[in-house]
């Protein structure tokens, strides 16, 4: 091993993965850093041949694979996130060649450069709230204030969405059975598997949540926007 760099060309525009998620938060972690380990294989013999003998056998080896296969892998790198891909004689990731038998202090000899990408994991999950009300304001920007702001009286418009979870109390019932209806603006959504449903482009009030089911009202729920919290039990 002779040098080790992250691999960018690999470097995930994502900053975020999402791990898991529930009715009151998601898990999130960042991709792991792929990082390129780069070596240099040669042989040590007293007749020419018998190191050209050894490197033709060592390419015919690391040819016939393009990425290393886990029984070759010790138990530290047995659970990668990704295939350790190989890159085998191939010159052009090396700068200079000659420089690194100079920092060894011996002459020149052949060698094959070898590359190995691994993946390595140095975050943590962070667990996130569930936002319920997110809120929209829209008028003329104050062009003298630093931060991006709405000038002062110059607001012309706010709306609002929340986000909501449908719990059933039937265990043979799905909430992706039911349908919830906001009756004054007539916006229906469906719940997700998990009970969590939005609705959007709201004023601020009180508002009628109609749950149906099988085209049969089950329930009428009254919500204030903006609220803590938008649970509906049926």
């Amino acid at each position: 091993l002779y040098d080790l760099r992250e691999n960018v060309k690999l470097r995930q525009r994502q900053i975020q993965k999402q791990v898991s998620s529930g009715v009151n938060g998601a898990t999130f972690k960042r991709p792991p850093v792929r990082v390129e380990l780069r070596y240099m294989l040669t042989a040590w013999t007293k007749e020419p041949e018998d190191m050209h003998r050894i490197l033709s056998l060592c390419l015919l080896a690391l040819f016939r694979k393009a990425h290393m296969t886990k029984e070759f892998l010790p138990k530290s790198l047995a659970e990668q996130p990704y295939p350790i891909d190989l890159k085998i004689a191939q010159l052009e990731d090396v700068e200079k060649p000659a420089d690194v038998w100079t920092v060894l202090d011996n002459n020149q000899r052949p060698a094959v450069f070898l590359s190995a990408t691994i993946g390595l994991d140095p975050y943590q999950e962070v667990e996130a709230p569930i936002v319920r009300t997110r809120q929209l304001q829209f008028g003329q920007r104050d062009e003298a204030s630093f931060l991006p702001q709405l000038a002062s009286g110059s607001q012309s418009g706010t709306y609002w969405s929340f986000g909501g979870v449908l719990k059933t109390k039937k265990k043979s019932a799905q909430p992706s059975d039911y349908e919830v209806v906001v009756m004054e603006t007539d916006q229906k959504v469906v719940p997700d598997e998990q009970g969590r449903f939005a609705v959007g482009n709201l004023s601020s009030g009180m508002y009628t949540l109609r749950v149906f089911k099988d085209e049969k009202i089950i329930s009428d729920v009254q919500v204030s926007i903006p609220s803590p919290d938008y649970t509906l039990e049926v």
